[in-house]
């Protein structure tokens, strides 16, 4: 526009006021020479004097430039579109900042559960990696709350719309999961507070024990966070309906029905809730107890491994001696019933013949530690000779010798029995004898028992933990084709309402 139209539209406005132009020159301090300069379109007021004098004669910049006043309405649209434009700006970015949350709160919660397992696993000190790990996960928590916080108060007050229901909506939900994920990960660090000082799991057992407490805090997740945020969702819900309800004679028909249909979402989601904890949170609960009892069970049990014992003697009369020495076979009557023939074609070193005798009057104390039949007579017991070959200076020659050691009834692995001669530094005579005789037998009869069942029940407790998993396999098949079924059932009336 031109210079003339804003100075006469300046002239109209002093004059409305009752301002000469020596008292408006005053009031916006300037010179009324320049004042008159304006209104008679030879020049035009700086930029800077715009708000001055807008504020002075009541008007808008917009105004002053254009020369004219302008009109409430068009006014009033052009202001409404600088409200959209700003608050479509700010939801954009409340929207990033929801987004940036998220994502950092997810990675300090993973890295608190990593550190924890890395430092109790590799530097062996699972309780520092406890504490360490608890801080990452306390970290997550405080940055969701005060992001949280930030954004609402940004997108609350004066700038309150529809977009920022759905804001406000996505933030409940967002620390809603990072309260529960935090939550889980807690459950797995948790096992290891439990450790002394210095000490720490091997990595297997802390992702065993980091399971089964993940699943502990799934399930307080499941019976306690969210139940409680269904909760606060209903409460919310019929507040607002029932405002609605009040105001019916002056609110829109159609923001009732949004509150109502809202009520109904939040019923839906209680529905949703009690079916999916019915088919997948209960067995779930079922399943992890299952586990970790029978994972503590497989743990506390042995593992059926066992090593052999071995006895060295000093010369192999001694070993012989100490074969033979046996409290049953020296104290009870008995007689030999029946012996295998030594085998003349042999090919291996160590052989063993079964010899069994009777004893009329057999002691039950000692039932336990031999292999043991009864028969008409009285109690058959079976035991070996062994017939190992002895090296004495480089010549060797065969000995035997009967197994009546209680200790030996496991069966004899090994047999060394050599004799050396050697030299008497003093005086060179050949007086030194070396000997290395040693014998490599396997544990007695009852802790052999003890082993083989324990090795049975490790393995009947394996099979069960599996069969547990396969049932959980199938009830999880189960479960999410009857929720499938179930929710597109509760869609139906939400697509009606809508």
């Amino acid at each position: 526009m031109s210079n003339h139209e804003m100075g006469e539209f300046l002239a109209a406005l002093r004059k409305s006021k009752g301002y000469t132009q020596l008292e408006a020159a005053n009031l916006l301090g300037v010179s009324n020479k320049t004042v008159s300069s304006w209104e008679t379109g030879a020049s035009c007021p700086d930029i800077s004097m715009l708000p001055a004098l807008a504020e002075l004669y009541g008007v808008t910049c917009d105004e002053i430039l254009r020369g004219k006043r302008i009109p409430e309405t068009e006014s009033e649209t052009i202001s409404r579109a600088k409200r959209e434009k700003a608050m479509a700006r700010l939801l954009e970015k409340s929207r990033t900042d929801l987004s940036t949350m998220c994502w950092t709160c997810g990675a300090l919660t993973g890295a608190g559960a990593i550190v924890t397992l890395a430092i109790g696993c590799a530097a062996l000190e699972s309780l520092i990696g406890f504490f360490i790990g608890l801080i990452f996960l306390a970290a997550s928590v405080v940055v969701g709350a005060i992001v949280t916080r930030r954004i609402k108060f940004s997108v609350s007050g004066e700038t309150e719309s529809g977009g920022t229901e759905k804001i406000k909506e996505s933030l409940s939900k967002a620390m809603f999961l990072i309260v529960c994920a935090n939550i889980t990960a807690f459950g797995f660090i948790f096992p290891h507070a439990f450790v002394p000082v210095h000490f720490g799991y091997t990595f297997g057992y802390a992702l065993g024990y980091g399971c089964a407490g993940a699943a502990a805090g799934l399930a307080v997740d499941l019976l306690v966070v969210y139940p409680v945020r269904l909760h606060m969702r209903k409460q919310a819900a019929q507040t607002s309906f029932q405002t609605a309800n009040d105001a019916a004679e002056t609110r829109a028909a159609k923001s009732a029905q949004a509150d109502n249909a809202k009520m109904q979402t939040v019923l839906r989601s209680q529905k949703r809730y009690r079916t999916a904890l019915l088919l997948f949170g209960i067995p779930l609960l079922v399943a992890a107890a299952a586990i970790l009892s029978l994972a503590v069970a497989i743990d506390q049990n042995p593992e059926g491994m066992y090593s052999m014992y071995t006895k060295n003697f000093d010369t192999r009369e001694s070993m012989i001696d100490f074969a033979e020495n046996s409290e049953l076979f020296s104290e009870y009557e008995h007689s030999l019933v029946s012996e295998e023939a030594h085998p003349s074609d042999a090919t291996t070193d160590l052989q063993k013949c079964r010899t069994v005798y009777l004893f009329p009057a057999f002691p039950e104390e000692w039932r336990a530690y031999y292999r043991c039949e009864d028969g008409e007579d009285g109690t058959l017991v079976t035991v070996y000779r062994y017939y190992a070959t002895a090296a004495v200076d480089g010549e060797e020659s065969e000995f035997s010798f009967y197994a009546l050691n209680p200790e030996l009834q496991g069966g004899i692995v090994d047999i060394v029995a050599e004799t050396y001669g050697g030299f008497n530094l003093a005086d060179g005579t050949e007086d030194v004898i070396i000997a290395n005789c040693r014998l490599s037998y396997n544990p007695p009869l009852p802790e052999l028992d003890a082993i083989h069942r324990a090795t049975e029940l490790n393995d009947g407790l394996q099979w069960a933990l599996l069969a547990v998993i396969g049932l959980y396999a199938v009830s999880l098949a189960v479960s999410v084709a009857v929720f499938l079924k179930k929710e597109k059932a509760l869609r139906v009336p939400a697509r009606r309402n809508g």
